[in-house]
């Protein structure tokens, strides 16, 4: 017998999940892009990774990402997100329900905010501070937008999943 029989199932939908959001954060970081390819990559992952472990599609999963997806295109529409925060959101949701997807959510723009907060105190960047306050998109540069929304991404889906195993979210 093999040892990769006694790990559970959802264990390997989360490591395909943080290979995924790992290479997105270093993506992201490096060019400030997460390539479609990698995106479509993520997607194929998490789908086959829930398949051959859970031994169906994820259809909770398909859900929560058509969600994240029509949330996260209201948030580019605005400028308050890039395209690929929100198909990265879109991937992650694959392997979530729906509202730990949304919580999920909501705690990467918490994590955005204070973020950016502490980098325009450190700063002293007023723009920035009132652009994170306010979540509004200020004219800034390039050099100003500095912070990577895949990094509180990445922290939100961390957070979710020890919420949710430590059992304060076991109900979500």
């Amino acid at each position: 017998m093999s040892i990769l029989q006694y790990i559970s199932p959802q264990i390997w939908v989360l490591l395909s999940s943080l290979i995924f959001l790992l290479y997105a954060c270093y993506s992201d970081i490096k060019t400030a892009k997460v390539k479609n390819e990698w995106i479509l990559f993520g997607m194929v992952l998490l789908i086959s990774t829930s398949l051959l472990s859970l031994g169906a599609f994820p259809i909770e999963g398909f859900k929560a990402a058509l969600i994240c997806f029509a949330l996260g295109f209201v948030a580019f529409h605005f400028n308050i997100l890039g395209a690929a925060d929100v198909k990265v959101w879109m991937v992650l949701a694959i392997g979530l329900s729906i509202k730990l997807s949304l919580f999920m959510m909501a705690l990467s723009f918490l994590y955005a905010g204070l973020m950016g907060l502490v980098m325009a105190v450190v700063q002293k960047d007023l723009k920035r501070l009132l652009s994170n306050i306010f979540l509004v998109s200020l004219k800034m540069t390039k050099a100003e937008k500095s912070l990577p929304m895949t990094l509180p991404i990445l922290l939100a889906w961390l957070s979710t999943h020890w919420l949710y195993f430590s059992g304060v979210l076991a109900d979500l």
